[in-house]
């Protein structure tokens, strides 16, 4: 049940409205009265609006990133192609910072290697780290968590981050736009983002295409702050401000 509401969420996220008829389509073995019931527990959560026939994306939502449960799901293959580029940039790194968001549990699961210091203020990619790489070192940064994000926020990891080296940091953005830059929809979250900015030696930053022309409430870095942005395309006009040598994709 779970997994079909987001899976519907995710149809809204990226059509913006849908009719009960067409989410049918998409699951077959269900009712439509059982798709009117998701809509009805979507609009609760304040994920969508109904709508005569069917449901809209709640407009209030672009303010703030989705539940991490479902960008999951989204553009699940672009970000698979970002991680694994961005994991060829590591080099010699041994002492890693690994931001929260889907794109960066997607370059956690491709990291391996002994002897690696990782930080991570994602609560899902330290348990990623821990399990599967006994001899990596994992720290998770302490603080507030955000169920939306699984990533946690506050005074107390920006303090933490005062006292770590990090060679590189691997960062995500729910947002960029010429202008405004890199942003995302949660004060604190941003905040912590723009400490470990200003302390790591070197900084990449992974981006698909649905985030450009994208601006969320709160910037945390723009093009200059950052050393490397990958992205799964080639982001043409839209990644106006950024230069083009600071590009993989």
């Amino acid at each position: 049940m779970e997994e079909r509401r987001r899976a519907i969420l995710a149809y809204l996220v990226t059509h913006t409205r849908a009719t009960v008829e067409e989410l049918n389509e998409l699951f077959p073995g269900t009712s439509a009265m059982t798709i009117r019931r998701d809509l009805d527990h979507l609009e609760q959560e304040g994920e969508v609006i109904r709508i005569h026939g069917g449901a809209m994306l709640n407009p209030a939502r672009t303010l703030q990133e989705a539940q991490y449960g479902v960008r999951e799901v989204e553009n699940r293959d672009e970000k698979a192609r970002i991680a694994t580029l961005a994991v060829a940039q590591l080099g010699d790194t041994r002492s890693i910072y690994i931001d929260a968001g889907t794109t960066c549990m997607e370059f956690a699961r491709r990291l391996s290697g002994s002897g690696l210091l990782v930080t991570t203020s994602g609560a899902n990619i330290a348990a990623e780290l821990a399990g599967r790489n006994p001899d990596m070192t994992v720290t998770m940064l302490g603080g507030s968590l955000n169920p939306r994000s699984l990533a946690v926020s506050g005074s107390q990891p920006i303090a933490q981050v005062q006292n770590i080296n990090i060679d590189t940091a691997v960062m995500c953005t729910s947002g960029y736009a010429p202008g405004a830059g890199f942003s995302n929809g949660h004060i604190g979250e941003s905040e912590l983002k723009r400490a470990v900015i200003a302390k790591a030696r070197r900084v990449i930053l992974l981006m698909d295409g649905t985030k450009l022309g994208k601006t969320l409430p709160y910037t945390f870095a723009r093009p200059e702050d950052v050393d490397l942005i990958i992205c799964d395309r080639n982001p043409g006009n839209a990644a106006g401000g950024i230069p083009e040598e600071k590009i993989i994709y």
